[in-house]
């Protein structure tokens, strides 16, 4: 069963929405459980989701049924929202919340056929959108050397990706994610020090195989870019008092979105214009984590972080790059 994470802070964040006829995007729709919780808290409210996974789509269509007149569904990339057509004849450059939980569905991590978890056997698949041409099977089969130990690096994998490459090129090629959690397995047994030595400070076991296979997902699905892509589209879509939600999952994920938040908070210059005003401010100063009680029931929630920022009541300006190298 799918359990939205950090639901009950998401609708406490959207608080802007009382009261009024407020336009919501979904930047990751997933399968609705946060699009549910904020149609119903903010009963005026009216909202648009997107997703590359057409699949998770098709369930969510039919979860939302009860919202007919309050929601519309589109298949498309969070990097790709100057994509989006008008919907409820409202303009789509000023949304009142835009949502993005970068997290996975459990309908995703718990179908093997997708090939994103560890723990079950199946396809060296990876992808999110399953038009998409590259698969984790062919990074690992086809990329030379230095290419797998910076798609490692850019991943989170640490000290132990060398090994983990020098394995990779003399096993390959590789099917399954099973062959694949092996390997890993046999790197991070072979530099764990003995019992009572000392010796390498390689990594747990379980702990190499998911930074692995989130570093593969990573690149098969291009989600530094896509995130990226994402915050520098979305503020100029946000409307006056505005907020952006974002909920991430591992540490470069959130690395950029503060980064960008930052960006946005600062002061421009030393003058009285517009211009020289901050987008906004910062309602998070530090990251919002799920309660030991939410961690309880739903582990999976342990590492996610939400940050919140919320537009000024002046217009935005200009078009601008908003986001720094945050990376």
């Amino acid at each position: 069963m799918h359990i939205s994470v950090l639901k009950d802070e998401i609708v406490e964040f959207s608080s802007n929405l009382k009261g009024k006829k407020g336009y919501i995007l979904d930047c990751t729709l997933g399968m609705g459980g946060h699009t549910r919780a904020l149609l119903g808290a903010y009963e005026n409210s009216i909202l648009v989701g997107i997703d590359q996974d057409g699949a998770s789509l098709e369930l969510t269509d039919a979860l939302l049924k009860e919202f007919p007149n309050r929601f519309k569904a589109k298949k498309l990339n969070f990097s790709e929202l100057d994509q989006l057509d008008s919907n409820f004849n409202t303009d789509l450059r000023s949304y009142d919340l835009i949502l993005a939980d970068l997290g996975f569905s459990s309908f995703q991590l718990d179908n093997p056929e997708r090939g994103l978890s560890f723990k079950l056997d199946g396809p060296l698949d990876m992808r999110l959108d399953q038009k998409g041409a590259l698969t984790a099977a062919d990074i690992l089969n086809n990329f030379a050397p230095n290419d797998l130990k910076r798609i490692l690096a850019e991943g989170g994998v640490g000290e132990e990706r060398k090994y983990v490459v020098s394995a990779i090129m003399n096993n390959r090629p590789f099917s399954r994610t099973k062959e694949l959690s092996d390997l890993c397995e046999r790197v991070s047994g072979a530099r764990r020090p003995k019992k009572g030595k000392a010796g390498s400070s390689g990594e747990s076991r379980g702990k190499l195989t998911s930074v692995v296979f989130q570093a593969l997902r990573m690149h098969v699905n291009g989600e530094k870019e896509a995130l990226s892509s994402l915050l520098f589209k979305s503020i100029s879509r946000l409307g006056p008092e505005g907020r952006m939600l974002v909920i991430s999952f591992h540490s470069g994920e959130d690395k950029l979105v503060a980064g960008s938040m930052r960006w946005w908070a600062q002061k421009r210059g030393k003058g009285d214009h517009p211009e020289d005003e901050p987008i906004g401010k910062i309602l998070t100063p530090k990251a919002v984590i799920p309660t030991e009680a939410e961690i309880a029931n739903n582990p999976r929630s342990r590492s996610a972080r939400l940050r919140v920022f919320e537009r000024n009541k002046i217009p935005l300006w200009q078009e601008r790059s908003l986001v720094p190298n945050a990376y």
